[in-house]
């Protein structure tokens, strides 16, 4: 029952709301839509008395008019006359309880609603000061004219008028004000959350703008930095070939060429990484359940080459399935066990990747028995295009551990290293629990709080 009236009161209240008007012009709006259907309730409670009354069919008539002009002005709303439905309450009430009070000679209250259409006046007219005066003007003259019929022409046989009806009226005038008010502030305390809400929106939305403008600043720029050098090898290369063949000198030529291959497989390497990079957190790829046990398999067919050319041993335990893209976890799991093999003088190579469950998130973890990494270039190797060594020593753009990166804090995780010289390497990837989906996989509550009491 009581979610059947609240679903009619949002019905009714949004009547006439709409997007293009201001959020305190909607306020008012709401407000006078919620007054009339309040209005309506009274007025069904009238009905049902009237019989009761001296004069039932004169009373349930004037009840039945006022149900219609309230009507009518909710009506107005719907049409989106909003102005016309102000005015129309404004003048048409009061003026209908005026002829009211003529017709039946004797008071019914009245005066509620003269005093409601007068506080309803600074409401609904507070930026319209000449327009709300003259409400209230003529609200005053048609109370006070009517009034002063009804002393001078009394009825009868008296009707619904008793001695205590000056009271009473007293009363709801103070109530209906009090409700008036509630629901203003109501609706302004709504809306101006509301509002609250969309302005802190902005901002983040500001925020993350501003950030991706300086990371795109400092992208072009880095980006440009190193697709120059390629460029200016092969140019230089095709110079000096260039010459020797004016000289017929061919004695050099395909090292000169090899030279050129080189400058150009670097800059594919650069724009390849580009295109990956500014591929990630598009939210156009698609994610689902994925076992990491696969992925890791997957990577190690990917990088079978490398594996058998330098017979390194890539192991894993026991893996987490989580909700992800494929493409993004291959390209993360790909980079860093890659990077385990590539920077390692070992004999064997070994790189393993594990898992670690906390209460909140869960840990992986690539260990290699690499050249390992000086601490102070800990937080560097994540930033874009940082190589610590020259491409004679190891082929690359410095890209690998910024997409690394760009996609674990895209799904709400971290990464970090943690290594020193000839020590090897452990990439950690922070990442929430919540991406684990429910299976055998996922660790019970029970499990992880047992592992954290032990630990």
């Amino acid at each position: 029952m009581s979610n059947s009236f609240s679903y009619i009161w949002t019905t009714v209240s949004n009547i006439g709301v709409s997007r293009q008007y201001p959020f305190v012009e909607n306020v008012k709006i709401k407000l006078l839509n919620q007054i009339n259907f309040l209005g309506w309730l009274f007025e069904l409670v009238l009905l049902l008395i009237a019989p009761l009354s001296p004069h039932p069919l004169e009373y349930s008539l004037v009840v039945v008019i006022f149900i219609i002009i309230q009507g009518i002005v909710i009506g107005l709303h719907h049409f989106q006359k909003i102005k016309a439905a102000r005015y129309f309450s404004s003048f048409i009430t009061p003026a209908g309880t005026a002829v009211m009070m003529l017709y039946t000679r004797e008071h019914f209250g009245e005066g509620y609603l003269f005093v409601m259409s007068i506080f309803m006046a600074f409401i609904l007219f507070s930026d319209q000061i000449r327009i709300r005066n003259l409400i209230i003007a003529a609200n005053i003259l048609l109370y006070m004219a009517a009034a002063a019929y009804v002393v001078f022409h009394p009825r009868e046989i008296p009707g619904v008028s008793t001695g205590i009806d000056e009271h009473v009226v007293f009363l709801m005038c103070i109530i209906g004000m009090g409700i008036v008010i509630m629901l203003y502030q109501n609706e302004l305390r709504k809306n101006q959350e509301r509002h609250n809400e969309l302005i802190n929106k902005l901002r983040e939305k500001n925020d993350e703008l501003s950030e991706s403008n300086a990371e795109l600043e400092r992208f072009t720029y880095i980006a440009s930095h190193d697709l120059k050098a390629p460029i200016r090898t092969i140019i230089n290369f095709l110079e000096v070939m260039e010459k020797n063949i004016e000289r017929q000198s061919y004695d050099n030529l395909l090292k000169t060429l090899k030279h050129v291959k080189t400058g150009a497989q670097q800059m594919y390497y650069v724009v390849t990484d580009i295109l990956e990079y500014s591929s990630i957190n598009q939210n156009v790829l698609e994610k689902h359940p994925l076992s990491l046990n696969e992925i890791v398999d997957k990577v190690k067919a990917n990088l079978q080459v490398e594996i058998d050319e330098k017979q390194a041993i890539v192991s894993h335990t026991s893996l987490p399935s989580i909700i992800a893209n494929d493409i993004e976890v291959i390209t993360l799991f790909q980079n860093l066990i890659e990077n385990g093999i590539k920077y390692n003088v070992s004999k064997p190579p070994q790189v393993s990747v594990s898992s670690e469950y906390m209460e909140d998130y869960f840990l992986l973890k690539f260990k290699d028995n690499g050249i390992g990494i000086d601490p102070k270039y800990h937080t560097r190797i994540f930033e874009l295009f940082q190589r610590l060594h020259t491409l004679s020593d190891y082929q690359g753009t410095g890209l690998g551990l910024g997409i690394c990166s760009k996609i674990v804090k895209s799904y709400g995780g971290e990464i970090w290293v943690e290594s020193a010289p000839e020590k090897g390497s452990v990439f950690i990837v922070q990442l929430p629990i919540d991406l684990i989906t429910l299976n055998q996989d996922k660790p019970s509550q029970r499990e992880l709080t047992e592992k954290i009491m032990m630990e």
